[in-house]
């Protein structure tokens, strides 16, 4: 029941969980209410988000931190790390630290947030995010396995164990859509010196370990069948009790395995048994099938005429025989910057395919490619259509940004493209800056040779990077030159790549940002780790290790790179010094003739405490406020400061991984409680 009521919630397609940009009176009464019902719960940071929210649409709800000040948007940010996002048709869930987060996929909350209790090892979330699953382990202890409703946290099955020796990690399990069974892969260093693996598969039976490296793709309802790939006979198999069929591919949805093999479609059903299913029409020997929601797409090999069959999952989980819905002309691809969605190529000319809505699909035409294309693909919110040696790239509106030919190419960004040509036997690359307009797509030749093997772009640095032989070296994205780093020394490696993940923004530590990043602000990026005032100025130290300047007016400035510093300490001459973790220092804050801060490299001199200001902080989040009694901060709002900061000026300052709060005598009662003085 509860988890059907968050299926609901999530899913529903009302007034509240539609996509609407205007606020009328019901969705302003919608949030009024919901923001109510955060702070009266003490989630504050839900209630954090959705007044960024709102605030973007006009609607300014009463603050829950009252005089408080922000530094950094809430929305999209979260107080810790992000471990992991699940993502449907209109909803997400993000798992931080030790809470999940539900959140529309515009950023706003949907309900209040889930205490976990702790941080578990790993997790796992069912279709419709109706259950989720963690796993835990204590020291040389049982392995833990907790399946539970997603709303309420009502447990439908608890399991442990035995750990073996030496058991160190696992990956990230899988669970059964109706939330029945889990399956996962565990890691032990043996005494051998080898490494070894076995999968463990939990239902309402018990555990059934399985002594063999098995990547697991996806276990069905009640451990009915195991989709699995063999790391040692380099193949997919689907495992059905003591059965072992091998497969060419398999993909699951709706409760079902369906698997290729020589041309031949099996669906693997919730009861454990193996149903043929008719090919809608000639498939050769290695057909091409993509999922997206709730949909299935079958294209045939390369061999065949090129078609696509699109099937419900539903629809065949009830009888493999089913008709497809639709068949169109052309392969499908899988897109990565939106789940609900698939790529479609007929020849020359290319779609989308929106699988999200409920009456059927909608394809939408974008363009065409010089000669027939041969695959599709997504990165940086930006789609890649290859035809041969021609590549054209658009943004998923279908508006062109680049179109040319090449041996190879890496996007790199939203907006630059790496290009890789042959001339006279010769490697040669180029840098172009994507645009919708052809007179703008300015290219820089590369200074690299044959012995560059892997280019890649630094966002901390905002310089590209080539991996050439065992050396790195940098090139400035605008004029292609390479450039020293700002610190003298041996090149590093990129530390800051952005990651991709299948969903439609990018996880970056405590944020998920859009895959476009240069439409973002400071505020919208940032990612705190220490914090200071000085002269009315307010100073940030990134996780990145750089130095935002925020002045007075609420203008925020970029000063510059400080490689490797996390904290902001002082010197004898009272300047601002920027430190490694560890205290080294890295570089000096200095006003230049300018007027302006800048940052210099400076030796490494013992650090001197800042002067602070007359709020007491201690131990443990403790303080005691201007005139007051010793406060603690209250875990009860549902998160914590990485630290407390109090410079001079009557203000208490808390670190969070992607905003700074900062605290006024009267607003600091909101977070904390008593102290007891011991």
């Amino acid at each position: 029941m509860a988890g059907g009521l968050l299926a609901a919630v999530l899913c529903s397609r009302d007034a509240y969980a539609a996509a609407v940009e205007g606020l009328d009176p019901d969705r302003r009464a919608q949030l009024t209410t919901l923001h109510e019902s955060l702070v009266h719960q003490r989630d504050i940071w839900s209630a954090l988000q959705l007044e960024s929210y709102a605030r973007k649409r006009g609607l300014e709800l009463p603050p829950a931190l009252g005089d408080a000040h922000i530094f950094g948007d809430p929305l999209f940010a979260f107080p810790m790390f992000i471990s992991r996002v699940w993502e449907g048709t209109n909803w997400q869930v993000v798992w931080s630290h030790d809470r999940l987060y539900f959140l529309r996929l515009d950023g706003c909350p949907l309900i209040r947030s889930r205490d976990l209790g702790r941080v578990p090892l790993r997790m796992a979330m069912s279709a419709f995010a109706a259950h989720i699953c963690t796993i835990d382990r204590k020291e040389h202890g049982p392995w833990s396995v907790s399946i539970s409703h997603t709303f309420d946290a009502t447990e439908t099955l608890h399991c442990e164990f035995p750990s073996l020796p030496d058991e160190d990690w696992l990956l990230d399990p899988t669970l059964a859509d109706d939330g029945s069974a889990v399956a996962m892969l565990i890691h032990r260093q043996g005494a051998d010196g080898k490494e070894h693996f076995r999968v463990v598969v939990v239902d309402a039976v018990g555990a059934h370990p399985i002594d063999e490296n098995l990547g697991v793709l996806r276990v069905g309802p009640g451990a009915a069948w195991l989709a699995v790939w063999n790391q040692k006979s380099a193949r997919s198999e689907l495992r059905l009790g003591s059965k072992t069929l091998p497969c060419a591919k398999i993909l699951c949805g709706g409760g079902t395995a369906l698997c290729s093999a020589d041309g031949r479609l099996g669906l693997a059903r919730g009861d454990g048994t193996l149903a043929p299913m008719p090919a809608p029409f000639p498939l050769g020997a290695n057909p091409q099938l993509v999922a997206s929601g709730g949909w299935l797409a079958i294209s045939p090999d390369h061999g065949e005429k090129a078609q696509t069959a699109f099937y419900r999952w539903a629809e065949l989980g009830a009888d493999p025989a089913a008709p497809p819905v639709r068949v169109v002309p052309g392969h499908c691809f899988e897109c990565l910057r939106d789940p609900g969605s698939l790529w479609l190529a007929d020849d020359r000319t290319f779609a989308s395919v929106d699988c999200t809505r409920p009456e059927g699909l909608r394809i939408a035409a974008l363009g065409t490619a010089p000669d027939a294309i041969n695959q599709i693909s997504d990165s940086f919110d930006r789609c890649l259509v290859y035809a041969n040696d021609a590549l054209v790239i658009c943004a998923p509106d279908g508006t062109e940004l680049w179109r040319g030919r090449c041996e190879g190419c890496t996007l790199l960004t939203g907006d630059l493209l790496l290009i890789h040509t042959v001339s006279a036997g010769k490697p040669l690359w180029a840098l172009v800056r994507l645009h919708p307009d052809p007179a703008q797509r300015i290219s820089r030749p590369l200074a690299l040779d044959a012995s560059a093997w892997q280019i890649t772009f630094d966002r901390t640095h905002d310089v590209v990077m080539a991996r050439c032989g065992e050396a790195w070296r940098r090139f400035d994205p605008l004029s292609g030159k390479e450039t020293a780093r700002s610190v003298p020394g041996v090149p590093l490696a990129p530390y800051d790549v952005a990651s991709e993940r299948k969903g439609r923004r990018i996880t970056d530590l405590a944020r998920l940002i859009p895959r476009d990043l240069a439409q973002t602000a400071f505020a919208e990026r940032l990612l705190a780790k220490d914090v200071y005032r000085m002269d009315d100025r307010t100073y940030i130290v990134t996780s990145y290790h750089h130095l935002l300047e925020i002045d007075g007016a609420g203008t925020w400035a970029d000063l510059g790179l400080s490689e490797g510093s996390t904290r902001l300490t002082g010197d004898v001459r009272g300047r601002l010094v920027l430190a490694e973790h560890t205290g080294k220092s890295v570089s000096v804050m200095d006003r230049g003739v300018d007027g302006r801060m800048h940052i210099s490299a400076m030796p490494d001199t013992p650090p001197h405490d800042l002067p602070e200001g007359s709020w007491q902080v201690g131990r443990e989040l403790a303080f005691t406020p201007p005139g007051g009694q010793p406060r603690r901060w209250d875990d009860a709002v549902g998160f914590r400061p990485n630290a407390l900061r109090c410079p001079p000026g009557g203000k208490l300052m808390a670190v969070t991984e992607a905003v700074v709060l900062e605290f006024t005598p009267a607003s600091i009662g909101l977070v904390s409680t008593p102290a007891v003085v011991q």
